[in-house]
């Protein structure tokens, strides 16, 4: 699984100028790090984010983040995201299940 994160992270460097890395957290759980859109193209970050939690999605991965930004959390709320917890550094960690695991439960 992470072979296919990270093809997809080179693709979005190279054709959308989108960077961001990812890492294994637990058990079918990926970690983001470094979340970055360089120039000036809106909407290339949000591309690239939705592509990330489709591949998670079909392969019913849960992901993880955190960030120090509170005009952020709507933004990652917007892709599923929700908060998980609120550390005493002022980080904010979010998580979003699979979609697809979602629906098979209810």
């Amino acid at each position: 699984m992470f072979e296919q994160f990270y093809a997809l992270s080179i693709r979005h460097d190279r054709e959308l100028g989108v960077s961001w890395s990812i890492s294994p957290h637990a058990e079918n759980e990926f970690m983001f790090h470094s979340f970055y859109r360089r120039g000036s193209r809106k909407g290339n970050g949000a591309a690239a984010l939705n592509e990330v939690c489709n591949l998670a999605d079909r392969n019913n991965v849960t992901l993880r983040l955190w960030t120090i930004y509170p005009q952020l959390h709507s933004y990652y709320e917007r892709f599923g995201f929700i908060r998980a917890a609120e550390n005493p550094t002022s980080s904010v960690d979010f998580v979003r299940q699979p979609q697809l695991m979602q629906a098979q439960a209810a």
